[in-house]
């Protein structure tokens, strides 16, 4: 095993230590160190650059709503009563319905969160969405899963229907009217049988 200590000598120059652990014949480690001078070191945190909080997952997910196509990068976790709570932060859609120039949006950050609605719900029943884009709004709804919560608003109501294994979608494109379908999935997001992943 090999481990780094970084820290400053006397004289305030840089030192990194290199301690590195050798396993004895009787079962003990000993320790030996070697120390190196390497230039400045300077004060930092690890987690500056990080998308999610700690004890959060950064996941990905590719998902399929008719003709959309959706690519997200979301921070996972793992929540109460088998419930994984998810929160998006970064999304790219690409809609083969819509003009070229128009096809491809991609939003992350606080553009994002001013225009996505998501909601996750207990054991993850009937989780949702709505994500207006400048050319197109999408919403949806997974299936339940022992259980129903509520839907944000515009995603699909699964109040008379919500055992049916299927996510339910609303796309409006423009000021055209919403078109409704389903995906054979459960949920949008989560790996299962039939999932929504293309």
């Amino acid at each position: 095993m090999l481990i780094l200590l970084r820290g400053r000598d006397n004289a305030g120059e840089s030192v990194a230590t290199f301690m590195r652990y050798v396993q004895r014949g009787d079962g003990r480690p000993r320790a030996t160190s070697i120390s190196v001078r390497v230039g400045f070191i300077e004060p930092g945190d690890p987690f500056s650059n990080a998308n999610c909080p700690l004890g959060q997952a950064d996941e990905s997910r590719t998902f399929a709503l008719g003709s959309a196509m959706f690519d997200v990068n979301l921070c996972m976790s793992p929540g109460g009563g088998h419930t994984t709570a998810w929160r998006w932060y970064r999304a790219k859609v690409t809609d083969a319905e819509l003009p070229p120039e128009q096809r491809i949006v991609e939003l992350e950050g606080e553009a994002l969160a001013s225009v996505l609605a998501s909601r996750f719900n207990h054991h993850n029943g009937c989780d949702s969405f709505h994500l207006r884009t400048p050319y197109a709004q999408y919403a949806a709804s997974a299936a339940d899963r022992a259980g129903c919560g509520p839907t944000v608003d515009e995603a699909p109501s699964r109040v008379t229907d919500f055992r049916e294994p299927v996510t339910k979608y609303r796309i409006r494109r423009g000021e055209g009217p919403w078109q409704s379908g389903q995906e054979p999935c459960r949920h949008f997001l989560f790996k299962g049988p039939g999932d929504c992943e293309p």
